[in-house]
């Protein structure tokens, strides 16, 4: 989750243990919560924000594109690991440039 998200997020009283999906769920809801503070957002910090993204993407991208190849059946080595690569990590840096 984004430093800046996470520094203004309020706390639950006591957190139950989550699940992926509700893990998956609240920071959907946090993201929701918080569209208002993204459109106030100037394009200085969104560009850093970006820019942050992009930066936590790097380390996780090859195990992302891996990862979804293997869950959709797709053997290691296949020229279809391309498309894993194009919908996930690529993507989302396109989106942040």
């Amino acid at each position: 989750m984004n430093a800046v998200l996470k520094e203004n997020a309020t706390p639950s009283a006591t957190p139950a243990p989550l699940t992926p999906f509700a893990e998956l769920d609240r920071d959907l809801q946090l993201l929701a919560d918080n569209r208002e503070r993204w459109v106030k957002t100037s394009v200085a910090e969104r560009i850093a924000i970006l820019a942050e993204i992009k930066e936590a993407l790097m380390p996780v991208a090859q195990a992302w594109a891996e990862t979804a190849s293997r869950k959709k059946g797709i053997a290691e080595g296949s020229p279809l690991e391309g498309e894993e690569w194009l919908s996930g990590p690529y993507c989302v840096l396109n989106y942040c440039n």
